[in-house]
């Protein structure tokens, strides 16, 4: 049985963040449910977080870096990134995941998001658009992850992923909950700006784009080993 580790960064700014906390503790495939806590002092009292890994940062690391940063310290041979403004059946992701091959990710088809009550059952997609919702949650196996690099904080880490991976996905269930909760927030407007800057500077790279028209074939170590020198 494929074993899952969900990684959520969080500022504790959505209401539906305990709910779907509980529900993927109660999941049969949870390996672990990795919490990146980016505003302890804003935590909810609730005895649910004795159940998970939660990783204190001192101040806000954003959302890119945080993925990072739960990969790194995941087990589980999937990984599951997940934005805590959402809710749904964790059973609803049983069969995709089952079915995920390396070089792969899934992502929220846009219907989850924007038409819900239309789907009766999970369905999996041969297509991905990556618009509305598509990186609220995202399923790979854990050695699919390319790091995002450093300087890309709140906006195109699931670019980033996409454009590493080899094949793309889209998963329609029923979704509940707001989006993009703290990323719209008008105070990280200045940080997404640079992020698209950054992430374009990079993307286009003579250097990165060989390396990364590598990992979309599967070969992800140079890529990985570079980012580790922040030579972004």
């Amino acid at each position: 049985m494929t074993k899952v580790s969900v990684i959520i960064p969080t500022l504790w700014r959505s209401d539906v963040t305990t709910k779907l906390v509980k529900a993927l503790l109660n999941w049969h495939l949870l390996e672990e449910l990795i919490i990146i806590d980016n505003d302890p002092s804003s935590r909810p009292r609730n005895e649910c977080w004795q159940s998970c890994t939660v990783l204190e940062q001192r101040e806000n690391i954003y959302v890119n870096p945080a993925w990072n940063l739960g990969v790194s310290q995941s087990k589980g041979e999937v990984i599951a990134i997940c934005n805590d403004d959402i809710c749904f059946n964790p059973n609803d992701l049983n069969a995709a995941i089952e079915k995920l091959k390396y070089n792969e990710v899934i992502g929220l088809h846009e219907d989850a998001i924007v038409n819900s009550q239309s789907i009766s059952e999970p369905e999996l997609h041969s297509s991905h658009v990556l618009g509305q919702g598509w990186g609220c949650l995202m399923l790979l196996r854990r050695k699919s992850y390319t790091p995002i690099p450093s300087c890309i904080k709140v906006w195109f880490g699931d670019n980033w992923i996409v454009h590493s991976t080899k094949t793309k996905l889209s998963l329609r269930i029923c979704v509940e909950g707001t989006l993009s909760e703290s990323a719209s927030d008008p105070k990280f407007n200045p940080i997404k700006e640079q992020d698209e800057i950054n992430y374009n500077r990079i993307i286009w790279h003579p250097i990165y784009r060989s390396l990364r028209i590598l990992c979309k074939i599967g070969i992800k170590l140079p890529l990985k080993q570079i980012l580790k020198f922040n030579l972004t």
